[in-house]
């Protein structure tokens, strides 16, 4: 009997312009769909990404 895991496909990163985020986007791939939640876009040089633009505190 075959056993089946659950893989995750989505990810939330939240404070995205950060550097740990930086390295969780290159080391997750393209396997995953990622969401980059920033206070500001200025600095985001990788456009794969959905982005969402906001405050977390809002």
């Amino acid at each position: 009997m075959k056993k089946e895991y659950n893989v995750i496909r989505k990810v939330l990163i939240l404070g995205a312009n950060g550097q740990i985020a930086r390295l969780v986007t290159e080391k997750l791939g393209s396997s995953v769909k990622t969401t980059l939640f920033v206070r500001s876009s200025t600095k985001l040089t990788d456009n794969r990404n959905h982005v969402i633009i906001g405050d977390v505190l809002n």
